[in-house]
């Protein structure tokens, strides 16, 4: 049974205002992996939060572990960007401690960095490469490393949050657990490749760069496969065809080839890139559910009326995917671009009625 992603997102605690509506909006257009392609435009509209504030929030809640986000590029431009939420259960992994300040996360120091050590901003290349250097005179061992150390606490969430995440994701770790593994990764990394880092242009980036290749290789795990011999495995009192249905999964990842056509079709028509995401998706989903009523499905579907899709244009969303219900239209599979361009501004025509 596939977990709801809305109701995942109304249990986690301790959220700004801002971030529990950013998160809900998210986990409402997520697929059943919590994968979600959505513009910023769109949460600032549907939740009614300035631009700023929707900002913040994001970072927030990529901070705290609870989602991951990337930049995207369409055309050549920057598209809308990919989300991932993370199953966070425990309120120790995705909270900050009482005491802690709006950004800060609950992890045990890499580093025991004093108070006096100011943190340097993540823009401050230069500053970066004169405390590399000089935390390396020093044996890692001063004032440098301290700075080094206080701005790891500081930022590190931020700047290596996809390392976070995958810690989260494929090793099995909270988010405390990730959080510390990554920084002590970090921390090695400033200190075997430091001549790297000070004659990079941009060690921040460097950094960063190889900080996330360590961390694959980390949560790489192709290497616990073993080989298995299907006669010698267990009986489980089930022949083939004996089992339960199981619920079907369509994936944002698994947009590829055809349904990749059909959103870019969508989008070029006139539809909100969120809007062609977030829709095919739910479409998809019921083309492989029920595929004798799925002309009918779309055109009753809740989730698709919750994102403002009319009947008439889920069931020209449908039948742009499948084909008609009696074979007159063909399916994307058959279609060429100028059939494709077409279905696709049927789509958008039927989602705004004329009065």
């Amino acid at each position: 049974m596939s977990m709801s992603w809305p109701v995942w997102a109304r249990g986690v605690k301790g959220l700004t205002p801002s971030q529990s509506l950013v998160l809900f909006e998210l986990a409402r257009l997520a697929d059943a992996r919590g994968v979600v392609i959505c513009a910023v435009e769109h949460l600032v509209e549907a939740t009614g939060v300035a631009r700023r504030s929707v900002f913040r929030a994001l970072a927030g809640l990529e901070e705290r572990g609870v989602l991951s986000r990337k930049m995207r590029y369409r055309g050549g431009k920057q598209a809308s960007s990919r989300f991932v939420l993370h199953w966070v259960t425990t309120r120790s992994q995705a909270i900050v401690s009482d005491d802690a300040g709006e950004g800060a996360v609950a992890v045990e120091p890499v580093v025991e960095a004093c108070e006096s050590a100011v943190a340097l901003r993540i823009s401050d290349n230069e500053g970066l490469r004169r405390t590399l250097e000089q935390a390396a005179s020093e044996g890692w061992r001063g004032a440098a490393a301290q700075c080094l150390a206080a701005t790891l606490h500081q930022v590190g969430a931020r700047q290596f949050s996809s390392a976070i995440s995958r810690g989260m994701q494929f090793s099995g770790m909270s988010y405390s657990e990730a959080a510390c593994d990554t920084y002590g990764i970090a921390w090695e990394v400033a200190i075997t490749c430091t001549e790297q880092l000070v004659e990079a242009l941009s060690p921040w980036a460097v950094w960063t760069t190889i900080v996330n290749r360590r961390c694959f290789a980390r949560d790489d795990v192709s290497g616990v496969e073993e080989l298995v011999e299907p006669a010698m495995m267990p009986e489980m009192g089930l022949r083939p065809g004996m089992g339960q249905d199981s619920d079907v999964w369509v994936s944002v990842d698994d947009f590829s080839g055809p349904l990749a056509r059909l959103v870019e079709a969508l989008i070029d028509a006139g539809m909100s890139e969120t809007l062609a995401w977030a829709g095919t998706l739910r479409v998809a989903e019921l083309a492989v559910s029920d595929a004798s009523r799925r002309h009918r499905a779309a055109g009753v579907d809740p989730r698709l009326s919750d994102l403002g899709v009319s009947p008439d244009a889920g069931r020209a969303w449908m039948t742009m995917l499948v084909g008609s219900r009696r074979g007159v239209k063909g399916s994307i599979l058959d279609a060429d671009d100028e059939s494709l361009a077409l279905a696709a501004r049927e789509v958008v025509e039927a989602l705004t009625p004329a009065a």
